[in-house]
């Protein structure tokens, strides 16, 4: 029997928030659709920068807008799901062992086989185990001690081997 790792918190909504954010660049189907947002405000202000020497109040008010559109979608989409999905609120339960990830809350059990993960990825905030190119299962590194998120990426590296990249520490 390999090692079993266990952990519980309560997902808050910066939580939740900032998972969305984290996970945008590291999908490239995420960041393709995400991506032109940004750049068309950044083009609206260099062209009107270009053209005119500096930019109108509209043109800054647009860019800004722009610029900030996949962000506050983003918060608008984890608050409505916060609101409507009663699946999101209380704690939940990890559990990595020798069988997969199960991850319990009160009114629910998921279990992932091994197989069902792509890959795990460590961020400076998250490990992101994936489950596709576009979804994936946030495990949020703050609320883990150090102990055991040391024991947490042995037990991915255990069971992913290759697909597991995760910081050495």
């Amino acid at each position: 029997m390999m090692e079993e790792v266990s952990f519980t918190y309560s997902p808050k909504f910066l939580d939740q928030y900032l998972a969305i954010l984290d996970f945008i660049p590291r999908s490239y189907l995420q960041l393709f659709l995400n991506l032109p947002f940004p750049i068309t405000g950044l083009v609206l202000l260099a062209l009107s920068v270009i053209y005119r020497g500096y930019p109108q109040w509209y043109e800054i008010l647009t860019a800004l807008f722009c610029i900030g559109f996949t962000p506050i979608l983003m918060a608008l989409i984890v608050l409505l799901v916060r609101f409507k999905n009663r699946l999101i609120g209380g704690s939940q339960t990890f559990v990595l062992g020798d069988s997969g990830v199960s991850i319990s809350g009160a009114l629910y059990n998921s279990d992932l086989k091994w197989a069902a993960i792509r890959k795990a990825v460590e961020t400076k905030l998250h490990i992101y185990l994936f489950i596709s190119s576009v979804a994936a299962v946030p495990l949020p590194k703050r609320i883990i001690e150090e102990r055991l998120l040391e024991a947490v990426r042995r037990v991915l590296k255990q069971h992913l081997g290759s697909k597991a990249m995760l910081k050495d520490n």
